[in-house]
């Protein structure tokens, strides 16, 4: 029954499953204000985003995730392969197979595990990682860039082959701009080109794979935005809906933000025309396509327009959890600093429900609560936020009451 109060078991949202779904969220969301201000009940985290590795191809003007591991820069080519890594204590110190099956199993309240990386591709066995969550119930997927197609290519070819076909398989595919902006910004030159061929092999396999769901995932950021709205009307002639095409604001994570002006994340409240140019731009996003007038995307623009307010309150830390490849954890991704750490699973068998029992987690929640932390608007975290709220699920079941009478789609 994993993912069923959240992603409908990882079946697609439309008719029936999307009314079925949507009560069972909304009877669930009260519990979480309660806990939030009370303390009572007890309640543990039920959506994880796990970290695999922190092996990265890309080389991103916003990120340096990329440097964390060292590579024989001789070897390595366009970009580096699993082999050009170079064999340190740090490299082998990342969570295991075995680890991530002690994991899964001893959380079995979990409803939700979404892997995510550095790119997951390079982690040698990651595809037993995705094959034991769809075992154990759980929808798979995560994102993913195309610096080598070929490499994404495989490893998804070979887990399609092999997964039961029963959970819904979602792949976020990193697009920053068209030509040269994309490879500007993820540092590799033909980086676009490879997006363009790993999405044409994956529309040939969703003919083959019904519960294979392929989106694109952009990133605003102050050299591309305004080039948007050209952007999605790309990918919308080539076929993809707009509700296909996921965007956000370029947010720095406090571990690996690159500090320099070409990698600014967010444009500056201090920036007041570059401001109203990018909220003219959403405005006018929202007006054209109706799948962009929803509660997210309205969350980016109050983002944007007053940076240093939380859109809404977060529950990072209360319904969700983020562990880095090494099993430190977190509330977050944004908060990965020493200051928000709230354990590390290897140090108690891989069981969360200590962690949720200390007095560090009551003083990191109440951090939170009190808007001390970085402010942040990120599909996956506001997500979590917004269904521990009756009034906000409220709100995107308004937006989202097109899916009842739509034909199926993949959420």
């Amino acid at each position: 029954m994993k993912a069923l109060s959240t992603f409908g078991k990882g079946k697609r949202l439309s008719g029936f499953n999307a009314v079925r779904v949507g009560a069972r969220l909304l009877k669930h969301s009260a519990k979480y204000p309660l806990y939030r201000h009370t303390g009572i009940p007890k309640i543990l985290p039920k959506y994880a985003r796990i970290s695999v590795t922190d092996m990265c191809d890309s080389r991103c003007n916003m990120c340096h995730i990329w440097t964390l591991h060292k590579t024989d820069t001789e070897a390595t080519n366009k970009y580096p392969k699993h082999s050009d890594f170079v064999d340190t204590p740090k490299l082998r110190s990342e969570m295991t197979f075995e680890e991530f099956k002690q994991f899964v199993d001893n959380n079995p309240f979990l409803e939700d595990i979404m892997l995510t990386g550095g790119q997951t591709s390079l982690k040698k066995d990651i595809v037993k990682y995705w094959l034991y969550l769809d075992e154990k119930g759980y929808r798979t997927g995560g994102p993913t860039n195309t610096v080598d197609p070929e490499n994404v290519i495989a490893v998804q070819g070979e887990l399609l082959s092999k997964l039961s076909g029963k959970h819904t398989h979602s792949i976020a595919v990193s697009v920053d701009g068209l030509g040269d902006m994309h490879d500007k910004i993820r540092g590799v030159k033909g980086g676009f080109e490879g997006a363009l061929k790993f999405l044409a092999w994956a529309r040939e396999q969703q003919k083959k794979y019904p519960f294979f769901d392929v989106s694109i995932s952009h990133n605003l950021t102050p050299e591309n935005f305004r080039d948007f709205p050209k952007f999605v009307d790309y990918f919308v002639n080539l076929g993809y809906k707009p509700n296909q095409i996921t965007f956000r604001p370029t947010q720095g994570l406090t571990r690996f933000a690159l500090k320099t002006p070409t990698a600014t994340q967010i444009i500056s409240d201090k920036s007041d025309a570059m401001k109203q140019e990018l909220l003219t731009m959403l405005d006018g996003m929202r007006a054209k396509y109706k799948e962009y007038d929803d509660y997210y995307v309205r969350g980016i623009r109050e983002f944007y327009e007053h940076q240093r307010k939380h859109v809404i309150p977060c529950y990072a830390g209360y319904n969700t959890f983020f562990a880095d490849a090494y099993w430190n954890v977190y509330p977050c991704a944004p908060e990965m600093n020493e200051r928000f750490k709230i354990g590390n699973l290897r140090e108690n068998g891989f069981v969360l429900k200590p962690l949720w029992e200390s007095e560090r987690i009551k003083k990191i929640q109440d951090d939170i609560k009190n808007e001390k932390c970085v402010n942040c608007w990120t599909r996956c975290h506001s997500a979590q936020s917004t269904m521990a709220s009756p009034t906000r699920l409220l709100k995107v079941f308004k937006d989202n009451a097109w899916r009842v009478i739509s034909k199926p789609d993949h959420i």
